[in-house]
């Protein structure tokens, strides 16, 4: 793997796990690697997490400590747009610092911290048999009032998949703490609109948007792409009128231009932003109704106004 396309695939992992629009906070994001790719541990050590219970209205009661000195881990956390809630996402390798393997499993927890540290709601909690790829949560992404956290459980796999399949579409109601699937049994890249009532879903060659109840309010082919492809990132305006979605050419290359999509939600009026640029460019996130936020290959943050499509280097 050269160089410029090892620094595109962290960047990638970067946005696709965290997956936070422009309004979500500080984000830290710690590269999460393939099964067959962990030749050693590039991680720190995991430190043991204590579990928690969510107990709203009262401080949370600590349960037992889940011990994980002897495994290597990443963690991730996004903040609402409110700042009042974070979540945090733990998960840890069957690995030691030395690459030694420790196991078959490997441990995921999600939880919501509400900023007063009066509730906590443990979302996952778990252990799975480690294999040839796993599953993780990711797509971390707010309802606009930051009532509702969503998330989507994420394959992990070898091979040059640089856009990650999740299943299901998690709602998390962060007043009582239930969780609901609002996708079904669909697979794909997913993202709630910012009020919450409308799905994204971005599988293979279909972009599709669906209500909640399951209207489909929007199909789009992209079958009129030529060549080795792969699209995702998809990203809802604050307004919830368009889509930014991004396409990589020859994905297993490593990728030598991009496109990044613009989508009218109302008319179905699909508009190239930048197209097959040799930058390489991926949409990151809206900045307002009107200007976003693209990261080249090389990692450099460029704004562009999404109407006349003029592009320059941020501030």
């Amino acid at each position: 793997m050269n160089r410029p396309w090892l620094s595109l695939f962290l960047l990638l992992a970067a946005l696709l796990l965290s997956a936070c629009n422009g309004e979500a906070g500080t984000l830290a994001v710690v590269q999460t690697p393939a099964a067959e790719e962990l030749q050693g541990p590039q991680e720190t050590p995991a430190r043991d997490l204590e579990v928690v219970t969510p107990t709203p209205g009262a401080l949370p009661t600590r349960l037992p400590t889940v011990d994980l000195t002897n495994m290597t881990g990443d963690s991730w956390f996004a903040i609402s747009p409110d700042g009042n809630w974070t979540a945090q996402i733990q998960v840890a390798y069957p690995f030691d610092k030395s690459g030694g393997s420790t196991g078959d499993r490997y441990y995921v927890r999600l939880e919501v911290l509400r900023k007063d540290g009066r509730v906590i709601w443990t979302v996952l909690d778990r252990w799975d048999t480690w294999g040839m790829g796993y599953t993780i949560p990711a797509n971390l992404h707010w309802r606009e009032d930051s009532l509702r956290l969503y998330y989507t459980e994420q394959a992990v796999a070898g091979g040059c998949a640089v856009f990650g399949q999740g299943s299901g579409l998690y709602e998390v109601n962060l007043e009582n703490g239930q969780v609901d699937d609002m996708a079904g049994y669909d697979t794909g890249e997913f993202r709630a609109s910012p009020d919450g009532e409308r799905i994204a879903l971005l599988s293979g060659d279909k972009l599709e948007v669906h209500t909640r109840d399951a209207v489909l309010v929007l199909s789009l082919k992209l079958d009129f792409l030529t060549g080795e492809w792969q699209a995702g990132k998809l990203l809802w305006s604050p307004d919830g009128e368009r889509l930014l979605f991004t396409v990589l050419f020859d994905p297993c290359g490593p990728p030598n231009h991009s496109t990044v999509y613009r989508l009218d939600i109302s008319s179905g009026n699909l508009v190239p932003l930048v197209e097959k640029d040799k930058h390489v460019y991926i949409a990151s996130k809206w900045l307002s109704n009107d200007t976003a936020e693209l990261i080249d290959a090389a990692g450099a943050i460029w704004q562009i106004d999404t109407h006349t499509r003029i592009l320059k280097l941020a501030d």
